[in-house]
């Protein structure tokens, strides 16, 4: 497909002259000004990371000898289970407090109060 385009006089000397300056001609001198079409640069989510990456400076690198990422979800799954052990304990340690007709809150020494889940 082509298409024809009109310029005046004046603006096409002008872009003759800079395209004979640059060594090319005038619909190569357009097609040199003209913003890239879309690639790997400009589109992320086409192309690899190491495109996406391509002339960038810097490297991230780990020095360490430790093994980060392995046994991840166990890990988590032991930390969770801890802390919930810990909640557990804390909450059988603590004295149950109850809250008064008035809203203000009142120690009851005579009456003991089973935590919640536990069966009395």
């Amino acid at each position: 497909m082509s298409h024809q385009l009109e310029l005046p006089d004046e603006l096409y000397d002008a872009l003759d002259q800079a395209a004979k300056a640059d060594g090319t001609t005038p619909i190569g001198w357009i097609a040199s000004h003209l913003p890239k079409t879309k690639d790997a640069e400009t589109d992320p989510g086409q192309g690899t990371l190491a495109d996406l990456f391509k002339g960038r400076v810097g490297r991230i690198r780990s020095r360490g000898r430790e093994a980060l990422s392995e046994q991840c979800g166990q890990k988590f799954t032991d930390h969770l289970e801890q802390k919930r052990k810990e909640a557990r304990d804390l909450s059988q340690t603590r004295k149950p407090v109850l809250r008064g007709a008035g809203g203000a809150e009142e120690q009851k020494e005579n009456r003991e109060v089973t935590p919640c889940g536990a069966i009395p």
